[in-house]
């Protein structure tokens, strides 16, 4: 029984079994990648046709990303989910069948890897707005970053965990992750009925572009990393804000927010500086503490009532000096 007022998005029972289907899914992901490129390495020995395993999994759901987004906004999330959970395990089967039979080859992979990257196209969409559904408004923050945690979380051990189980072979790692995206499919068809009906209208063009037009109209917030040294004397906050503010000043007139992350223990003072120093109306986000690097992402939660914090979650992207497969020469 969930308490009447949870505190945290892992006490409500629908969103925990989310969870549970996301990492159950993303760890039968992540391994098959694994599998599917050292297989074909081992069947072709080309670099060639390794990257094109990658490529075949992300030029589909690239393809797809406006009706797929349009079939989430519209459709029945849930059922989403299950759908691409059914193809992805009959997708595990073949490979392993034919990984078994010793009938798998190069076109097989690259077909197969085609169906993967459709179905995540599909899968993707339903599977980021679905938390909205599962937890009540106060909590959506902190459920999205408890999401990402997980989801971060099995892309830096399932691979490992793939290549330990590629050991006994390809076709033991497609059985296990065929068995993972059946558990994922089976957790998800509970949330089947967790469903807001469509708008009343007909599907034309315009509704299917209707996000380029909302992201034209809307001009996004521009966010500014900085890392301060020394002290944080009047004279040095006074010169810095004036500088950030003549920098966004084509930004701030159209009303954005102001949104400042540094690594120094100052956020305070320059959001302070900011609105009674500068008298700038718009809405200021002033974040200290955190250290960011080139290619580093951050997700800005609700700010939390009770502390004044918010919660921010990094997201990194790691592009590593060697390649993860392939072969000294």
């Amino acid at each position: 029984m969930s308490p009447s007022h949870p505190t945290s998005p892992l006490q409500i029972p629908r969103f925990l079994r989310f969870w549970c289907g996301r990492i159950s899914a993303a760890t039968g992901n992540q391994m098959m990648m694994v599998a599917m490129g050292w297989q074909m390495y081992n069947l072709t020995g080309s670099a060639w046709d390794l990257g094109l395993v990658g490529l075949a999994q992300c030029l589909p759901a690239l393809v797809l990303t406006l009706p797929a987004g349009h079939a989430a906004d519209r459709g029945n999330r849930g059922l989403i989910l299950v759908l691409c959970m059914v193809v992805e395990t009959i997708v595990c089967g073949v490979l392993a069948v034919a990984a078994f039979g010793g009938w798998a080859d190069r076109e097989l992979l690259l077909a197969m890897s085609v169906a993967l990257g459709a179905v995540k196209g599909f899968q993707n969409p339903a599977q980021q707005s679905m938390v909205a559904l599962l937890v009540p408004d106060r909590l959506i923050s902190r459920a999205t970053a408890v999401s990402s945690m997980g989801m971060k979380a099995a892309v830096i051990v399932d691979p490992a965990l793939g290549g330990a189980i590629y050991i006994a072979g390809e076709g033991v790692v497609y059985a296990v992750c065929a068995a993972l995206f059946a558990l994922a499919g089976g957790v998800f068809l509970a949330l089947r009925k967790v469903h807001v009906p469509p708008p009343e209208e007909e599907v034309t063009l315009a509704t299917v572009f209707a996000g380029f037009r909302f992201v034209w109209n809307h001009k996004p917030a521009v966010a500014l990393c900085y890392r301060w040294q020394g002290s944080a004397t009047f004279a040095r906050l006074d010169a810095f804000a004036r500088c950030i503010h003549a920098g966004l000043e084509r930004v701030l007139e159209h009303g954005l927010p102001m949104i400042l992350v540094g690594d120094g223990d100052i956020g305070g003072l320059v959001g302070i500086h900011f609105r009674e120093e500068l008298n700038l109306a718009n809405a200021i986000v002033s974040i200290d503490g955190i250290t960011l690097k080139e290619f580093d992402f951050i997700d800005i939660g609700a700010m939390l009532e009770l502390s004044g914090a918010v919660p921010v979650v990094i997201k990194s992207l790691v592009f590593p000096a060697s390649a993860a497969l392939g072969r000294a020469v």
